[in-house]
């Protein structure tokens, strides 16, 4: 099996080094992988750290952003991405690496075309997500 992760970016220098070393962890168990950042058109280093990381991981790729918004860049990511199935996965640490590799098992196992996980759900535990992000007023 082989997975694309699309990694949109916007001013992220700061999260970078620790979401680039959360996802080589998955390496060990899903070897056929590619590391899809778009960049939304950032105004700090972050286009430097990602050129810095694929000097050391040839996973990596790097593509600046067309049309700027989180939508643009997650579509771009898409269609640039090269592996047989994609997940989206935000840079900023509010997703699980062990989320997504529960959704590869599912995928994988199901052969399904998608697998879709929401923090907002029911049973679903939200810690230290920000309060203007999730709407609540």
């Amino acid at each position: 099996m082989s997975l694309s992760i699309v990694i949109p970016v916007y001013n992220e220098d700061k999260q970078l080094h620790n979401t680039v070393k959360k996802i080589n962890k998955i390496s060990k168990r899903i070897k056929d992988y590619e590391i899809v950042f778009i960049d939304d058109f950032s105004t700090d280093n972050t286009k430097q750290i990602i050129k810095k990381s694929i000097r050391s991981n040839k996973k990596i790729k790097y593509y600046k952003n067309i049309k700027k918004g989180l939508g643009s860049a997650i579509g771009l990511g898409i269609n640039k991405s090269t592996k047989k199935f994609v997940c989206i996965f935000m840079c900023d640490n509010s997703d699980d690496l062990s989320d997504l590799m529960e959704y590869y098992k599912i995928i994988n196992k199901n052969n399904l075309d998608a697998v879709l996980g929401s923090r907002f759900l029911k049973n679903s535990r939200i810690t230290n997500y920000p309060i203007l992000k999730n709407g609540i007023k």
